[in-house]
């Protein structure tokens, strides 16, 4: 879906509660925004230990799809500020953090804020890479941010749910995405990201590089 009437203003060194603001000024039919807190766990590296020794399926398998409906805000175009983002953030309890979700709802269908998190090494390299997907898989205006431990993307132009299927199959063949990662947002069938810190994940996510868009 395209209908953007102007173009982002993105800047590097913007921070990712910038960043959704700037994709809400550009994308005039979405009319509100859907957030979850959540408490981040350490990473275990599950991807790696079932090529290496034996995981249970059970633990294969485990999905916590109350991750991402406990404390659920909804926020209208007129109350989403960074200001109002930021007195929700002020408010989660110690440990937990802010995530967008990508779904919004345009006249009764659901369209998707195009997200991922890249699992690079945090290098020049990396972000070139990232670069030459985004751009093979069409995506032609948007941001990557770094979170402290890996590359965070958002995209300007909103997806329906044929193109968040493609994106999220691109995303699994080009090998920068974590496979559990994919699976997971395949059975929520949304994406979410981070936006804020925690003693976990110390850092705001912010923006290193800028595609395609006049900044």
């Amino acid at each position: 879906m395209n209908n953007i009437e102007t173009k982002p203003t993105f800047q590097i060194g913007m921070d990712a509660l910038t960043v959704i603001t700037e994709i809400m000024k550009v994308n005039p039919r979405i009319e509100s925004l859907n957030f979850i807190s959540y408490k981040p766990t350490p990473h275990d590296d599950l991807e790696k230990k079932i090529k290496k020794e034996f995981v249970s399926m059970e633990k294969r398998l485990f999905h916590d799809p109350d991750k991402t409906d406990k404390a659920k805000v909804q926020l209208e175009r007129d109350g989403l500020t960074i200001s109002k983002l930021q007195e929700i953030i002020g408010r989660l309890g110690v440990g937990f953090v802010l995530a967008i979700l990508s779904n919004v709802e345009i006249d009764g269908k659901t369209f998707h804020i195009p997200m991922m998190d890249f699992d690079c090494q945090n290098s020049e390299e990396s972000i070139k890479e990232i670069k030459q997907f985004l751009h093979k898989a069409g995506q032609k205006e948007g941001v990557i941010l770094f979170s402290g431990m890996s590359f965070h993307y958002y995209g300007s132009r909103l997806l329906d749910e044929k193109g968040l299927l493609n994106f999220l199959g691109d995303c699994l063949l080009s090998g920068l995405t974590g496979q559990r990662y994919i699976g997971h947002r395949l059975k929520e069938q949304r994406l979410i990201m981070r936006i804020s810190s925690c003693p976990l994940r110390p850092r705001v996510p912010f923006v290193v590089s800028i595609i395609g868009a006049a900044h």
